[in-house]
C-alpha cells in the first residue's frame, strides 16, 4: 500500500478496494471457504486458527493504524481518532467519510 503513494485517504481506499476485489475474484471459492471455517471451528484446529487469525488481524490493524496516523499528521483525518483503542475506528465508517 505504501508503494502506491498518494494521500493516506487514497491509500485507505486502495486497501479497501483491494480487499473487496480479492473477495470478488475468489467468489467461486466461497463454498470451500465455508467448509474451511466449519473445519477450523472444531476443537482440533480451533487454537491454531485463533493464533493465525489473531496475527493476521493484528497485521491488518497495524496497517490501518499507520495509514490513519499518517492521515492525522497530514491533517486529512480528525486528530481525536484513537488508533490504539481496543475497538479501533470502524474501517467502513472511515472509508464512507472519505468517499463522501
Amino acid at each position: 500500500i505504501a508503494a502506491i503513494g498518494g494521500s493516506a485517504s487514497e491509500r485507505l481506499i486502495a486497501l479497501s478496494e483491494s480487499i473487496l476485489q480479492k473477495w470478488v475474484d475468489q467468489m467461486e471459492l466461497y463454498g470451500l471457504v465455508l467448509e474451511f471455517w466449519a473445519a477450523a471451528s472444531t476443537n482440533r484446529f480451533r487454537e491454531k486458527m485463533k493464533a493465525v487469525f489473531r496475527d493476521s488481524y493484528a497485521e491488518f490493524r497495524s496497517l490501518v493504524a499507520s495509514l490513519l496516523l499518517d492521515g492525522i499528521g497530514r491533517g486529512e483525518f480528525r486528530d481525536d481518532i484513537d488508533v490504539e483503542a481496543p475497538d479501533p475506528p470502524d474501517f467502513a465508517a472511515v472509508l464512507a467519510q472519505l468517499r463522501g
